[in-house]
């Protein structure tokens, strides 16, 4: 048989679909790097396949107009766009360099052209490599908000907690979640009334300490007294004794943090002292603000707070804390970003934490 000799016109404008193509017509060869693209070798080759056949077959397979090229190919294309340098693209995708080269080679067989300058010192993107960037950027953001909008799908979060640590201390920063996060509900309930159904996020206070390996302390209790600046001048608080002579506001509870402070402050008799208690921290806290006298309270509660000061630069450190429930299991990625930004939020207070209160205490973080 004479074969056919193949143009460029012929190649050009001919196509054969997919599922017309004559697979059992076409030698093995086709299929190999070799045959690829290679217009010479398919018509010395063909012995018993029409040349025109297996060359329009072949284009039809190579240049594949419906089909996506490889996305790792693109994502180490972009990497390599951005960065110019191969060994930097393959550390930030945990890949070797050859690995690189070899899905930026194998996308430029897919799209049929060559996106980067071979052969200088330094890597370059051709014309077409430029062009190409320039279409995916834009398709890239896209997939990214897609990506994130699917995360987001069911974007409740369910967060379970003692109401002094909702109150005092996790309200006044959620901004900085709800910001990044302008479309996630956030239904809060606490520890007495447990009205969530399996919550996402458990933070509990413990008054023993804890190692346990299902939770994780976020903060101890680093107790030292605190008040309004009138009362500090009211009472000419400057030392420890002055309390004795002060209204002292505390929790109705079996231990009273006063008497830990007290032993920390070297003082063992009381006698004389008034107390106003309640059952309630936020109730107390309220008390405290309103001058009613001197209260206690957690360091970590006071981080910002510019309308209750520490009279005395000594701290004490009962046991236990404020614990998070580490994850059980599978958890929401939405679940996962507020974690890290719980935890984030709590290394900066812990920072912002005075020297002298780590110190008395004996806290280290």
């Amino acid at each position: 048989m004479r074969h056919a000799v193949l143009h460029d016109a012929q190649i050009a404008t001919h196509r054969i679909p997919v599922a017309t193509r004559p697979t059992s017509l076409v030698p093995s060869f086709l299929w190999s790097r070799e045959g690829i693209g290679n217009r010479n070798l398919v018509n010395d080759r063909c012995e018993n396949v029409d040349a025109h056949v297996a060359w329009l077959f072949l284009i039809g397979r190579t240049a594949m107009p419906d089909r996506l090229p490889s996305f790792r190919g693109i994502e180490a294309f972009l990497a390599a766009a951005e960065a110019l340098n191969l060994r930097l693209v393959a550390t930030n995708l945990n890949i070797s360099v050859s690995a690189v080269s070899r899905r930026i080679m194998a996308l430029e067989e897919e799209v049929g052209a060559q996106l980067f300058v071979r052969g200088s010192r330094k890597l370059a993107l051709t014309p077409a490599g430029a062009r190409y960037r320039d279409h995916l950027l834009p398709s890239m953001e896209i997939v990214r908000q897609a990506t994130k909008a699917i995360a987001m799908d069911n974007d409740e979060l369910k967060i379970l907690s003692l109401p002094s640590f909702l109150a005092s201390w996790l309200s006044p920063r959620l901004a900085g979640f709800t910001s990044q996060f302008p479309d996630v509900t956030l239904e809060f309930s606490t520890l007495r009334k447990r009205r969530v159904g399996h919550p996402d996020i458990v933070i509990e206070p413990r008054f023993v300490d804890d190692d346990s390996a299902e939770i994780e302390k976020l903060f101890s209790w680093i107790s030292t007294p605190v008040c309004t600046e009138s009362v500090v001048h009211q009472l000419a608080l400057v030392a420890p004794e002055d309390l004795l002579r002060a209204r002292l506001i505390d929790l109705s509870a079996p231990i009273s943090s006063w008497d830990i402070w007290f032993a920390k402050a070297g003082l063992s008799d009381k006698t004389g002292v008034t107390w106003l208690r309640f059952d309630s921290f936020m109730l107390m806290m309220a008390a405290v603000r309103h001058g009613q006298g001197v209260g206690t309270a957690s360091l970590y509660q006071q981080v910002g707070d510019s309308d209750l000061v520490a009279p005395f630069e000594i701290a004490s450190r009962p046991p236990g804390g404020i614990y998070i429930q580490k994850p059980q299991g599978y958890e929401r990625r939405i679940v996962r970003f507020f974690r890290q930004w719980l935890m984030e939020e709590v290394a900066r207070c812990r920072l912002a934490i005075p020297a002298w209160a780590k110190t008395t205490s004996g806290v280290e973080y």
